[in-house]
């Protein structure tokens, strides 16, 4: 009983781990994408504004 809430225990440590890790490259990859429309906007809206 001890060994498998243990294994529980290790399962729970390792998805929490993976999901942590997935949202923050889903977070850094959405953060790339928006600077990058950024910088394209920025780059669009300079001629005409000078």
């Amino acid at each position: 009983m001890l060994q498998s809430a243990f294994l529980l225990n290790e399962s729970i440590c390792l998805i929490t781990s993976i999901n942590q890790s997935m949202v923050y490259n889903i977070n850094t990859i959405v953060f790339s994408c928006v600077e990058k429309k950024i910088q394209t906007t920025i780059k669009r809206a300079s001629p005409s504004s000078a």
